[in-house]
């Protein structure tokens, strides 16, 4: 199975969904990141290689990125990056949030609930992590 990633602008329940990979969704698979100073440049960057953009539906059966492997966001003039909902933290750190959570850490991260993108035929039997269909 591939490793699955989503892409917004902003943070929290507020945050934009700009697409989704099914695969290839490591750090390691954005370099660039690194150095992206604009939401723009993000949003282009993402688009050449996303899966699903809207309008396309979400694409998976969980109803947030809580359960998807890595999440990254364009926020306050540089990429952040959250695996499997815990903490944002930036980019260029995100091997710190692997011994972070190797450690323990309890802090999550805070995602727009996606399933009012969702129709029951998209759902394969897996509940949301907040059990509402």
């Amino acid at each position: 199975m591939g490793t699955r990633a989503d892409f917004y602008i902003g943070k929290g329940k507020a945050a934009i969904w700009v697409g989704s990979v099914s695969h290839d969704g490591y750090p390691a698979t954005f370099p660039e990141f690194k150095n992206i100073k604009t939401g723009r440049a993000f949003k282009a960057r993402i688009r050449q290689q996303a899966s699903y953009i809207p309008p396309d539906k979400w694409p998976w059966p969980w109803s947030t990125s809580s359960n998807t492997d890595y999440a990254y966001t364009f926020s306050s003039g540089k990429v952040w990056v959250s695996n499997y909902g815990h903490h944002w933290v930036p980019y260029k750190k995100y091997k710190l949030m692997e011994v972070e959570i190797a450690l323990g850490a309890k802090a999550r991260a805070i995602f727009p609930l996606m399933q009012q993108n969702m129709k029951p035929a998209d759902w394969s039997g897996i509940l949301p992590e907040n059990g509402i269909f």
